[in-house]
Protein backbone atom coordinates (compact mmCIF):
# COMPACT_ATOMS: atom_id res chain seq x y z
CA UNK A 1 0.00 0.00 0.00
CA UNK A 2 2.54 2.80 1.02
CA UNK A 3 4.99 1.19 -1.76
CA UNK A 4 5.14 4.01 -4.00
CA UNK A 5 3.83 2.02 -6.95
CA UNK A 6 2.20 3.26 -10.03
CA UNK A 7 -0.46 -0.01 -9.83
CA UNK A 8 -0.96 -2.15 -7.07
CA UNK A 9 -2.43 -5.88 -8.36
CA UNK A 10 -3.37 -8.39 -6.07
CA UNK A 11 -6.11 -11.06 -5.51
CA UNK A 12 -9.84 -10.79 -4.67
CA UNK A 13 -10.99 -11.76 -1.72
CA UNK A 14 -7.82 -10.75 0.38
CA UNK A 15 -7.70 -8.07 3.74
CA UNK A 16 -6.04 -5.08 1.51
CA UNK A 17 -8.24 -5.78 -1.77
CA UNK A 18 -9.67 -1.97 -1.40
CA UNK A 19 -6.26 -0.48 -1.66
CA UNK A 20 -5.88 -2.32 -4.92
CA UNK A 21 -5.67 -0.74 -8.54
CA UNK A 22 -6.30 -3.89 -9.90
CA UNK A 23 -8.27 -6.83 -8.65
CA UNK A 24 -7.37 -10.40 -10.05
CA UNK A 25 -10.33 -12.49 -9.72
CA UNK A 26 -10.19 -15.72 -7.39
CA UNK A 27 -10.46 -18.84 -9.12
CA UNK A 28 -12.50 -21.50 -6.35
CA UNK A 29 -14.31 -23.84 -9.03
CA UNK A 30 -12.67 -26.88 -9.84
CA UNK A 31 -9.06 -28.02 -10.04
CA UNK A 32 -6.25 -25.25 -9.47
CA UNK A 33 -2.47 -26.17 -9.05
CA UNK A 34 -1.28 -23.69 -6.72
CA UNK A 35 1.75 -22.93 -8.61
CA UNK A 36 -0.98 -22.07 -11.56
CA UNK A 37 -2.87 -19.45 -9.28
CA UNK A 38 0.11 -17.60 -8.95
CA UNK A 39 -0.23 -16.92 -12.85
CA UNK A 40 -3.60 -15.47 -12.31
CA UNK A 41 -2.72 -12.53 -10.63
CA UNK A 42 -0.66 -11.18 -13.94
CA UNK A 43 -3.38 -11.99 -15.88
CA UNK A 44 -5.49 -8.58 -16.19
CA UNK A 45 -1.95 -7.38 -17.05
CA UNK A 46 -2.01 -9.38 -19.86
CA UNK A 47 0.38 -11.58 -18.77
CA UNK A 48 -1.15 -15.16 -20.07
CA UNK A 49 0.99 -18.51 -19.81
CA UNK A 50 0.22 -21.23 -22.27
CA UNK A 51 -0.51 -24.02 -20.29
CA UNK A 52 0.07 -26.45 -19.44
CA UNK A 53 3.02 -24.91 -18.11
CA UNK A 54 6.47 -26.56 -17.72
CA UNK A 55 8.96 -26.44 -14.74
CA UNK A 56 12.29 -26.17 -14.24
CA UNK A 57 14.75 -27.34 -12.59
CA UNK A 58 18.68 -27.14 -12.98
CA UNK A 59 20.87 -30.27 -12.29
CA UNK A 60 24.76 -30.30 -12.66
CA UNK A 61 26.84 -33.28 -14.34
CA UNK A 62 27.94 -33.72 -10.88
CA UNK A 63 24.37 -34.01 -9.43
CA UNK A 64 23.48 -36.72 -11.98
CA UNK A 65 27.33 -38.11 -11.52
CA UNK A 66 26.52 -38.43 -7.43
CA UNK A 67 23.22 -40.71 -8.77
CA UNK A 68 25.02 -42.36 -10.88
CA UNK A 69 27.58 -44.01 -8.98
CA UNK A 70 24.99 -44.83 -5.89
CA UNK A 71 22.96 -46.71 -8.13
CA UNK A 72 26.19 -48.67 -9.13
CA UNK A 73 27.32 -49.00 -5.82
CA UNK A 74 23.79 -51.05 -5.00
CA UNK A 75 23.81 -52.86 -8.47
CA UNK A 76 20.70 -50.91 -9.61
CA UNK A 77 20.36 -49.88 -13.31
CA UNK A 78 18.78 -46.75 -14.54
CA UNK A 79 14.53 -47.33 -15.13
CA UNK A 80 14.62 -50.24 -12.94
CA UNK A 81 13.53 -48.74 -9.66
CA UNK A 82 11.44 -46.56 -8.39
CA UNK A 83 12.15 -43.76 -5.30
CA UNK A 84 10.05 -43.51 -2.17
CA UNK A 85 9.73 -40.51 0.13
CA UNK A 86 8.10 -41.79 3.28
CA UNK A 87 8.69 -38.72 5.63
CA UNK A 88 7.26 -35.10 5.40
CA UNK A 89 7.61 -31.89 7.66
CA UNK A 90 4.64 -31.99 8.87
CA UNK A 91 3.56 -35.63 10.44
CA UNK A 92 -0.21 -34.98 9.37
CA UNK A 93 0.32 -35.00 5.56
CA UNK A 94 2.76 -38.12 6.40
CA UNK A 95 1.19 -41.47 5.26
CA UNK A 96 1.74 -44.81 7.78
CA UNK A 97 5.35 -45.75 7.39
CA UNK A 98 3.62 -49.62 7.58
CA UNK A 99 1.58 -48.61 4.07
CA UNK A 100 5.06 -47.81 2.97
CA UNK A 101 6.85 -50.82 4.22
CA UNK A 102 4.04 -53.03 2.13
CA UNK A 103 3.76 -51.32 -0.99
CA UNK A 104 7.69 -51.37 -1.14
CA UNK A 105 7.33 -55.05 -0.77
CA UNK A 106 4.91 -55.20 -3.01
CA UNK A 107 6.76 -53.44 -5.51
CA UNK A 108 9.67 -55.45 -5.07
CA UNK A 109 8.28 -58.79 -5.33
CA UNK A 110 5.68 -58.09 -8.43
CA UNK A 111 7.33 -55.70 -10.92
CA UNK A 112 10.61 -56.74 -9.56
CA UNK A 113 11.73 -53.20 -9.31
CA UNK A 114 13.91 -52.08 -6.49
CA UNK A 115 12.86 -49.41 -4.45
CA UNK A 116 15.50 -46.39 -3.52
CA UNK A 117 14.28 -44.69 -0.21
CA UNK A 118 15.40 -40.66 0.11
CA UNK A 119 14.29 -38.42 2.93
CA UNK A 120 15.27 -34.74 4.10
CA UNK A 121 17.57 -34.59 7.22
CA UNK A 122 14.52 -34.43 10.06
CA UNK A 123 13.01 -37.20 7.75
CA UNK A 124 15.62 -39.72 7.97
CA UNK A 125 14.02 -42.47 10.79
CA UNK A 126 10.90 -42.62 9.01
CA UNK A 127 13.15 -43.55 5.99
CA UNK A 128 15.18 -45.91 7.91
CA UNK A 129 12.30 -47.87 9.30
CA UNK A 130 11.01 -48.27 5.77
CA UNK A 131 14.43 -49.70 4.86
CA UNK A 132 14.44 -51.80 7.46
CA UNK A 133 11.23 -53.40 7.53
CA UNK A 134 10.68 -53.71 3.64
CA UNK A 135 13.90 -56.07 3.61
CA UNK A 136 16.22 -57.30 0.41
CA UNK A 137 16.37 -54.88 -2.76
CA UNK A 138 14.92 -51.72 -0.38
CA UNK A 139 17.85 -49.43 -0.39
CA UNK A 140 17.86 -46.36 1.98
CA UNK A 141 20.11 -43.64 0.07
CA UNK A 142 23.01 -41.64 1.04
CA UNK A 143 21.99 -38.06 2.73
CA UNK A 144 21.66 -35.89 -0.65
CA UNK A 145 21.52 -32.46 -1.57
CA UNK A 146 17.98 -31.23 -2.93
CA UNK A 147 19.60 -31.21 -6.37
CA UNK A 148 21.00 -35.26 -6.02
CA UNK A 149 17.47 -36.40 -4.72
CA UNK A 150 16.09 -34.70 -7.76
CA UNK A 151 18.78 -36.29 -10.09
CA UNK A 152 17.75 -39.67 -8.57
CA UNK A 153 13.87 -39.42 -9.23
CA UNK A 154 15.78 -38.15 -12.91
CA UNK A 155 16.13 -42.03 -13.63
CA UNK A 156 13.43 -43.41 -11.45
CA UNK A 157 10.34 -45.54 -13.13
CA UNK A 158 7.96 -43.94 -10.68
CA UNK A 159 8.32 -41.32 -7.17
CA UNK A 160 6.00 -41.83 -4.30
CA UNK A 161 5.84 -39.42 -1.96
CA UNK A 162 3.26 -37.59 0.40
CA UNK A 163 2.10 -34.10 -0.23
CA UNK A 164 5.48 -32.44 0.09
CA UNK A 165 8.01 -30.45 -1.60
CA UNK A 166 9.49 -33.01 -3.61
CA UNK A 167 6.10 -34.01 -4.73
CA UNK A 168 6.20 -30.13 -6.46
CA UNK A 169 9.66 -30.78 -7.76
CA UNK A 170 8.59 -33.87 -9.97
CA UNK A 171 6.77 -31.63 -12.13
CA UNK A 172 10.31 -30.72 -13.46
CA UNK A 173 10.99 -34.03 -14.49
CA UNK A 174 9.02 -37.05 -16.90
CA UNK A 175 8.98 -39.33 -14.10
CA UNK A 176 5.31 -40.38 -13.42
CA UNK A 177 4.62 -39.38 -9.41
CA UNK A 178 2.26 -40.92 -7.17
CA UNK A 179 1.40 -38.80 -3.81
CA UNK A 180 -0.72 -39.68 -0.59
CA UNK A 181 -2.79 -36.72 0.49
CA UNK A 182 -4.39 -36.62 4.02
CA UNK A 183 -4.40 -33.61 5.89
CA UNK A 184 -4.80 -30.94 2.94
CA UNK A 185 -6.67 -30.89 -0.35
CA UNK A 186 -5.62 -31.97 -3.38
CA UNK A 187 -7.35 -29.89 -5.69
CA UNK A 188 -5.07 -26.85 -5.09
CA UNK A 189 -1.67 -29.01 -3.63
CA UNK A 190 -1.49 -31.86 -6.13
CA UNK A 191 0.32 -31.59 -9.33
CA UNK A 192 -2.05 -33.70 -10.56
CA UNK A 193 -4.82 -31.68 -11.23
CA UNK A 194 -2.46 -29.86 -13.49
CA UNK A 195 0.25 -32.43 -14.79
CA UNK A 196 0.25 -35.37 -16.71
CA UNK A 197 1.79 -38.60 -15.09
CA UNK A 198 1.31 -37.17 -11.66
CA UNK A 199 -1.18 -38.68 -9.79
CA UNK A 200 -2.77 -38.47 -6.41
CA UNK A 201 -4.83 -40.65 -3.70
CA UNK A 202 -6.81 -38.74 -1.61
CA UNK A 203 -10.42 -39.49 0.61
CA UNK A 204 -12.31 -36.68 2.07
CA UNK A 205 -12.75 -37.08 6.21
CA UNK A 206 -15.95 -37.78 5.80
CA UNK A 207 -15.91 -40.87 3.56
CA UNK A 208 -13.19 -41.85 5.59
CA UNK A 209 -13.39 -45.33 7.98
CA UNK A 210 -14.20 -43.86 11.59
CA UNK A 211 -10.71 -46.31 12.90
CA UNK A 212 -8.35 -44.42 10.24
CA UNK A 213 -5.99 -42.19 11.09
CA UNK A 214 -2.36 -41.64 9.49
CA UNK A 215 -3.55 -44.30 6.69
CA UNK A 216 -5.34 -41.53 5.45
CA UNK A 217 -8.38 -43.91 4.58
CA UNK A 218 -5.99 -45.50 1.91
CA UNK A 219 -5.41 -48.93 1.40
CA UNK A 220 -1.89 -50.54 0.66
CA UNK A 221 -3.85 -51.95 -2.42
CA UNK A 222 -5.03 -48.74 -3.79
CA UNK A 223 -1.82 -46.95 -3.34
CA UNK A 224 -0.06 -50.46 -5.44
CA UNK A 225 -2.91 -50.43 -8.03
CA UNK A 226 -2.07 -46.90 -8.86
CA UNK A 227 1.46 -47.23 -8.38
CA UNK A 228 1.28 -50.29 -11.19
CA UNK A 229 -0.52 -47.94 -13.66
CA UNK A 230 1.45 -45.23 -13.63
CA UNK A 231 4.66 -47.72 -13.78
CA UNK A 232 2.52 -48.83 -17.04
CA UNK A 233 2.30 -45.16 -18.36
CA UNK A 234 6.98 -44.88 -18.25
CA UNK A 235 9.28 -47.16 -20.24
CA UNK A 236 11.44 -49.02 -18.58
CA UNK A 237 14.34 -48.01 -20.68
Amino acid sequence: VTSGARLRVGMAGRRLEKHLDIVAPSKTNGPSYGAYRNFDLVAPLGIVPSLPLRMHFTLTEADRQFAKAFLESISVSHRDYVVMAPGSKDQKKQWHVEGFVELAKRLRAEPALSVVVIYAPDERPEAEAVTRLAGEGIHLAPSTTLPQAVALIEGARLLICNDCAINHLSTTLQTPALSLFGKSHPHRWSPGSAFSGKRHLYKPRNERPSNSGSDFGISVEEAFTAAVELLNTSSPS
